[in-house]
């Protein structure tokens, strides 16, 4: 027998041998399999065993309790049934939460803890997931959890077989949601206005140093100095035009809830009296603000996109900070502490929002009449991208001071259609469209009783306490990357509407 005969013999030898070994291998593992399988068996069978075992015990529970006149009633913050409140009570947000009492009817309530869901606040009063999940999506069908947020209150009734009698979900303190479950376990959703009280009252007083610390000592806060602002902000720069000696009065709604106040209602007439400004506007009846005559108070462009921020550096030829030298500066400087909002000066679409260069963080956005304004040296942007449109009342970014900067401030620059740069200080836009006829006879019946309250109203004197600091604000260390302004004095420009 030759080589390759030898060669061939042994090679089927090794198969024979290695194929044994292979199905050896095989009867192996399947046995393995097998004993897996068995067990697994034998647990489930057990934890099954353990399982009836426990809902017997609970069923009799259930039974005594129910024989001595107990099924109804619970511990800690339960209830023994749902509360006509519209409101939701939440006596849980922290620390460890009351549990579900087993074969009992009551209540659990809470805040949504940050990054926790209403499914896992419910789940962590060991309440039924059974029971929990078919609540919750009738819930959705009216409610978008998405838009769920730390603190928000809930709150679930139940019966003493665990099911889910209601559950109340509320995002805000005058709205509850709520899901209520039918004779059939069916769930019906529906939305609830809580009842609201609102007054009227008035105050009035003297500037100090800002007018934020004035309505302070006034005894209001910020939210309301912020509504006064929005409704001057077309002639009123607040941050550079208010002066010591100044003084306001305001008439204005508080909104109420079982007697404790919750929010502020609409500010129906104010009054401002400044060294360069005075002004008086009420409101009217499509929610505007107007001069006793019904002329608009509302403008295309606003006097300042920072609220509460003053001017450090304004338009035209400025001593460059870094190199000491002369340099045309293209826009105005507002000092504010970083994170400040940012709102647009007029309505329009948003060109470029990105980094550019010594700008740092740019907004571009373009306004109707083919104007273009500019935001620079921004911290962070806003929810916006190139193509969104803006609003006055939208926030489209941060004040910082990234790029070329010395500190946080906002630049502000606006071109004209023809490319050239002009003062945003000295931009007189057109006021909108103003009352006429019945709308403007209804008006000025309104407006004759905010006269009178307004009149009656006591300016209070300036306090004495300490005065806000003033923010630390920067500056451009080169001036705005772009086609420079044209040569000569600023003039007073009014942009077409």
């Amino acid at each position: 027998m030759g080589l390759p005969m030898l060669a061939l013999a042994g090679f089927v030898v090794y198969l024979s041998f290695a194929g044994a070994d292979i199905a050896d291998e095989r009867e192996r593992r399947q046995f393995e399999e097998s004993l897996k399988i068995e067990e697994a068996k034998r647990i489930s069978a057990a934890v099954v065993e353990v399982t009836l075992a426990r809902q017997g015990q609970a069923k009799a529970e259930v039974e005594r309790l129910e024989k001595e006149g107990l099924g109804a009633t619970s511990t800690g913050n339960a209830t023994s049934r749902p509360t006509s409140s519209s409101s939701v009570s939440s006596t849980a947000g922290s620390g460890t939460r009351p549990q579900a009492r087993k074969g009992a009817a009551g209540a659990v309530n809470g805040k949504l803890a940050s990054g926790q869901s209403l499914f896992g606040a419910l789940t962590a009063h060991e309440l039924s997931i059974s029971q929990i999940q078919p609540a919750i999506n009738s819930l959705s069908t009216i409610f978008d959890f998405r838009k769920s947020r730390p603190k928000d209150r809930y709150e679930a009734h139940y019966d003493a077989r665990g099911n889910i009698l209601e559950l109340r979900y509320q995002r805000n303190l005058e709205v509850v949601y709520v899901a209520k479950r039918g004779k059939e376990g069916k769930y019906a959703a529906s939305k609830q206005d809580v009842p609201v009280k609102s007054k009227v009252v008035s105050i009035g007083g003297t500037v100090r140093g800002t007018l934020s610390r004035a309505i302070i000592d006034a005894g209001e806060n910020q939210k309301l100095v912020s509504k006064f602002i929005d409704i001057f902000a077309y002639d009123i720069d607040f941050g550079s035009d208010t002066k010591p000696g100044d003084t306001f009065r305001l008439v204005f709604e508080k909104v109420y809830i079982e007697g404790k106040m919750v929010r502020y209602g609409n500010i129906l007439a104010a009054e401002y009296k400044g060294v360069k400004k005075s002004m008086r506007a009420y409101r009217g009846g499509d929610g505007g603000y107007f001069d006793e005559t019904g002329q608009s108070l509302r403008r295309m462009f606003l006097r300042n996109p920072v609220k509460f921020a003053r001017i450090t550096s304004k338009f035209g030829k400025r001593l460059h900070p870094v190199l000491k030298t002369w340099k045309q500066h293209n826009g105005v400087d507002y000092a504010a502490a970083t994170g400040t909002p940012i709102n647009p000066i007029a309505n329009g679409t948003v060109l470029f929002a990105g980094e550019k260069g010594a700008n740092g963080n740019l907004i571009a956005i373009q306004h109707p009449n083919g104007w273009v304004s500019y935001y620079a040296h921004l911290s962070r942007f806003g929810k916006i991208k190139k193509g969104s449109k803006v609003t006055q009342s939208m926030v489209v970014g941060y004040v910082g001071s990234t790029g070329r900067s010395t500190g946080p401030h906002l630049h502000l620059g606006v071109k004209r259609e023809n490319g050239e740069f002009v003062d945003p200080l000295t931009i007189h836009s057109t006021r909108s469209v103003g009352l006429k006829g019945d709308k403007l006879r209804q008006h000025k019946r309104r407006v004759k009783e905010m006269i009178r309250k307004l009149d009656m109203t006591r300016i209070r004197p300036p306090s004495k306490g300490p005065e806000e600091p003033m923010p630390v604000g920067g500056d451009d260390m080169g001036g705005f990357e772009d086609k420079p302004a044209t040569s000569g004095k600023p003039q007073k420009t009014t942009p077409h509407n």
